[in-house]
């Protein structure tokens, strides 16, 4: 269970902002609250209310943050993030959370709120130092689940299948500021991964817990100086499990699709091989270097399902091009260096 988390049972889950009062910040606490200041806020996937409150027994007001979810849409995984996935791991690149439950249709957290000392990292420039420090806490999280079995050959298929029905649409809108070899290669990736993916499975090692989405809205990295990066919002979309991943497909996701791809190319290598290493030491990692070469080719194809799959949305291909043309644009361009 993550540090001072817990799932008192007698606390209501949250459905509306308004429910976060001072009474039910006791409850939730399990102590007497003296003072009790909130301001709300609303994100594109829950609510949010941060807290200022002084608690009994405490020498200073705590700065809390409230997150209300819809389980309707992602389950309990946020919850079981905190109270299940990484229960033992001592010094989890997670949030502390003091409280976090789930109901039928909504879940909530209560975690610290790091506004003081991290920040998101958009529009934080990419250096080494930083990769190192983020795959230094991803590696915390996978070798703590080393190794899983990878799903079943069907499950593999459809987790391809699903996201490439937005393919026709995306290469319809390739046309425009695309060549053709560039629609090609996109079209041959993603009819060559799934089976390639089928195959890997065949091998477990390297298959673990995956975040799945580690952009840079879901990394908080200290303002300034040393310290540990916090990975946040396990939220994965309904469909195959995602826990059943390459390990890699997280570095792949985060350097490929958000990083530019001249700091891609200057310290992926680098930044790759520390995450081994820090696999290696906490126990994990792979027995041969060219597996790590293969694997790393293999998760920069997979990368492509994300913007094909944004493409899958009804108006998208309009609505959000230029995100998923910046994310095609260095997928190609990895791939391309990953294969020499």
């Amino acid at each position: 269970m993550a540090e001072g988390s817990t799932t008192r049972d007698d606390v209501p889950v949250p459905h509306d902002p308004a429910a976060v009062t001072a009474a039910w910040l006791q409850q939730a606490l399990g102590r007497n609250v003296l003072s009790f200041q909130r301001s709300d806020e609303v994100s594109t996937w829950g609510a949010h209310v941060r807290i200022i409150a002084e608690v009994q027994g405490q020498p200073a007001p705590l700065k809390l943050r409230v997150k209300i979810g819809s389980a309707s849409v992602f389950g309990r995984s946020e919850v079981d993030y905190y109270l299940r996935d990484f229960v033992g791991l001592k010094e989890a690149p997670l949030v502390r959370c003091h409280h976090a439950a789930a109901d039928g249709t909504h879940y909530h957290l209560l975690l610290d709120d790091m506004t003081d000392t991290h920040r998101i990292q958009d529009d934080v420039p990419v250096t080494g130092e930083y990769g190192r420090a983020l795959v230094e806490s991803v590696a915390k999280l996978h070798a703590h689940r080393w190794t899983r079995s990878p799903a079943d050959a069907e499950t593999i298929r459809t987790s391809c299948a699903r996201p490439c029905e937005g393919l026709p649409r995306m290469l319809a809108a390739m046309e425009e500021g695309f060549s053709d070899a560039d629609r090609a290669r996109v079209a041959e990736a993603l009819d060559w991964l799934p089976e390639a993916l089928v195959l890997r499975a065949a091998n477990p090692s390297g298959f673990s817990w995956v975040h799945g989405d580690l952009n840079p809205g879901n990394i908080l990295a200290p303002i300034s100086g040393p310290g540990q990066v916090l990975l946040l919002d396990y939220q994965p979309f309904a469909g195959p499990p995602i826990s059943d991943q390459l390990a890699m497909s997280d570095l792949a996701h985060a350097m490929v699709l958000w990083w530019p791809e001249a700091a891609r190319r200057m310290w992926a290598s680098q930044v790759l091989e520390h995450w081994h290493q820090q696999l290696c030491s906490l126990g994990a990692g792979y027995a041969s270097s060219d597996q790590l070469r293969e694997d790393w080719q293999l998760c920069v194809a997979r990368t492509l399902l994300v913007p094909v799959s944004r493409c899958a949305e009804p108006g998208a291909v309009t609505t959000h091009r230029q995100l998923w043309e910046m994310h095609v644009r260095r997928a190609l361009a990895a791939l391309a260096d990953a294969r020499g």
